[in-house]
């Protein structure tokens, strides 16, 4: 028996630019590139387009086995295609970005950012909704994955925070 729960995650960002320098670099295929690094080599494509006049991007990229952790490896074949969707609404208020991930994974991955220019900078709350499918390791799992956001989002923020400054120029 699977329980049907979900691990919920909450961090707040902090973006060294104003919404109108943000918005373009968390949609670019530069910065789409860059995270592709942190995973090693693997093949990816990215879209960039609008639909129903909200910024859209799609990027897929595929991961061989071997370089999966052996407990996430058995699930798969050879290889693994994940594609991350990110659909983004514009307020006055400031924005809203929804990430959906697809993978042949038992792990069901959304999220919503939500963005507030307040001048200089920008402010942010990522909000993760995590689901590890694995009987018995699925929580255990979820925790693991858990410990690791902060890290991962502390690099991101780093990295698009460099993406902002090289961008000014």
């Amino acid at each position: 028996m699977v329980l049907n729960r979900s691990m919920n995650i909450t961090q707040d960002l902090h973006y060294a630019g104003p919404l109108a320098d943000v918005l373009p670099i968390l949609r670019s295929e530069e910065l789409a590139f860059r995270r592709i690094q942190e995973l090693g080599t693997p093949e990816y494509t990215f879209t960039h387009n609008e639909v129903n006049g909200k910024p859209t991007t799609e990027t897929t990229v595929t991961i061989d086995a071997g370089e999966l952790p052996d407990r996430a490896a058995m699930f798969v074949g050879k290889y693994v295609t994940a594609t991350v969707k990110s659909v983004e609404t514009v307020t006055s208020a400031g924005a809203q970005i929804d990430y959906a991930l697809s993978a042949k994974l038992p792990v069901k991955v959304a999220a919503r950012m939500l963005l507030v220019d307040t001048g200089a900078v920008t402010a942010g709350r990522l909000e993760v909704h995590l689901n590890v499918t694995i009987p018995f390791a699925g929580a255990m799992i979820e925790r693991k994955i858990a410990e690791e956001i902060p890290k991962i989002l502390a690099k991101d923020v780093k990295l698009v925070n460099e993406l902002i400054v090289k961008k000014r120029g």
